[in-house]
């Protein structure tokens, strides 16, 4: 797992990766279309419906749908993680390339890839230092008016 911002070059076609969350409202648009240039075809939400909404990512599955990327909404309410891991680590074993997002993009979603890595065979421990290592080396995006995406991605090819 490592960090990147606005990737140019993938190493691998199957991929999961933690991004940061979408900027909403008129951003939206831009920022889901900018996932898909860069090759991820699902993206996952954690958030509940209030926060979309608060938010501004109400209509993050139709845009989604504009960009032609699958998007799946796993709501957790009360920080209780509820998450069909199997199926995201089924997603990526299947070669999708899946990025994941929660509200503040630090705790559920790296638990929800740690979570997907050990289900895709990894051991615990080597899933876990994945995670802090490519959260520890973050770069936080620039106020600017180009979408740029934080990215934390696995190569699980490996």
């Amino acid at each position: 797992m490592k960090a990147m911002t606005s990737p140019s070059k993938w190493p691998t076609s199957c991929r999961l990766a933690i991004v940061e969350r979408p900027r909403g409202e008129g951003w939206l648009s831009d920022e889901i279309a900018a996932l898909s240039r860069y090759g991820y075809d699902v993206l996952v939400s954690i958030n509940t419906p209030g926060e979309a909404h608060e938010l501004g990512l109400a209509k993050e599955s139709e845009e989604c749908s504009l960009a032609r990327m699958k998007f799946i909404n796993f709501p957790m309410p009360n920080d209780q993680f509820f998450c069909d891991v199997d199926a995201i680590a089924e997603l990526v074993r299947r070669g999708r390339s899946v990025a994941v997002h929660c509200r503040a993009d630090r705790w559920w979603s790296s638990f929800l890839a740690f979570s997907a890595l050990v289900r895709l065979g990894w051991l615990e421990d080597k899933a876990f230092e994945t995670v802090k290592l490519a959260r520890r080396c973050a770069l936080r995006r620039p106020y600017s008016s180009e979408p740029q995406l934080l990215v934390y991605e696995v190569d699980v090819s490996w």
